[in-house]
């Protein structure tokens, strides 16, 4: 007997509804009444552990990003990364002999200035990306090539009052060592979701590299220095990207407001330089935190390897658009060690002939030790 299987809204003829492709920003906010008393109530648990909280904790971050919040599996299909914040720490040794973390910090010189706060960041993370039309196991010529990116590295992140640095590597590889496509097989296998047909034309093995340096500064406020009440502000950034996976320029600005906003720059996401909240951001002492957050970044694309195919070998390639917009409307919540943010991206088109313009969701996951 042939078991029917469920697919994805945007394909036609499906069996059956998708319930992850069910999920819509609108019926998110119904259930953020339960979300706040969630987090208060798993807040209260922990204010004993927070009494003897060490000043300066870890941070790790869990990132889910996916076109299924929003629609079906196209474009950015899906993206998860794990990533931890070190503690702050400054120029201000102990007599015994800088930190491993401050050791490191001092590879890069611009990282170094007397008095900066700084922190290191690790991540791992996994990209996924499919045409529009997953039905078809031959070549779509006129659409964006299947590929992933599996990836790790560092980050050193350098504070100066209201500035923030961030110089960061990224090392992995594209192609089937990427392991995408057992990724998205496996998990639509285990969901009983379509399973897409076209991962014998994605792009070749290529190991990559990519440099970040961004800068970000509060360029606006409007709060109590302490941090506390109603308040509002705005950050900027600018930032560069080399690398064979990805070249480009890019500029943007983030508006938040809200109750108890933190004193870090910004809500994360999977992008480079992503990993922008400090730890003393992260870590509320007791208090809850609730904002909303809007932002806009462009960017100069010089090179994509998702569109441009690969570097060194014959492959798929699509023609792609120079200037690409990213546009974020999202809410965070926060209450002791415990944070949850969830945002809905508008990207613009990337590649001539795409017939729209790509949505989807990214949910944050945070927790401070």
């Amino acid at each position: 007997m042939k078991v029917a299987t469920k697919r994805c809204p945007c394909h036609a003829g499906m069996a059956g509804p998708c319930r992850l492709m069910m999920i819509r920003p609108g019926r998110l906010i119904r259930y953020l009444p339960v979300l706040v008393l969630a987090l208060f109530l798993v807040g209260r648990i922990s204010d004993t552990a927070l009494a003897a909280e060490r000043q300066a904790p870890w941070t790790f971050r869990l990132y889910i990003e996916n076109d299924g919040f929003d629609r079906g599996d196209e474009y950015y299909s899906n993206g998860i990364k794990l990533s931890w914040l070190s503690p702050d720490f400054v120029d201000h040794e102990p007599a015994a002999g800088p930190s491993w973390r401050g050791k490191v910090a001092r590879w890069f010189p611009c990282m170094s200035r007397p008095g900066m706060t700084r922190n290191l960041a690790v991540f791992l993370g996994q990209n996924i990306y499919t045409p529009l039309d997953v039905d078809q196991a031959g070549l779509v010529v006129n659409d964006r090539p299947y590929a992933g990116w599996t990836y790790g590295g560092a980050a050193v992140h350098g504070r100066t009052g209201a500035c923030l640095d961030i110089l960061e590597i990224q090392l992995g590889v594209v192609g089937p060592l990427s392991m995408a496509e057992e990724t998205q097989k496996f998990i639509h296998d285990f969901k009983s979701f379509f399973i897409p047909n076209g991962w014998n034309n994605q792009l070749h093995n290529e190991p990559g590299l990519v440099l970040t340096v961004e800068r970000r500064w509060r360029a606006w406020q409007a709060r109590r220095r302490a941090g506390r009440g109603f308040g509002a502000d705005a950050i900027t950034r600018l930032g560069a990207t080399l690398g064979n996976i990805a070249t480009y320029a890019n500029t943007g600005l983030e508006v938040r407001l809200g109750w108890n906003l933190p004193d870090d720059f910004g809500v994360s996401r999977i992008r480079p330089a992503g990993d922008s909240g400090a730890p003393t951001g992260e870590r509320t002492g007791g208090q809850t935190r609730a904002y909303l957050f809007g932002s806009g970044e462009g960017r100069v694309v010089w090179r994509d390897i998702f569109l441009d195919g690969n570097t060194f070998v014959s492959s798929h390639r699509i023609d792609k658009k120079p200037l690409v917009g990213d546009f974020a409307l999202g809410i965070r919540l926060a209450h002791g060690r415990y944070g949850i943010s969830f945002a809905h991206i508008y990207r613009t088109r990337e590649f001539d002939g795409q017939p729209e313009d790509h949505t989807y969701g990214s949910l944050v996951f945070s927790f401070s030790y």
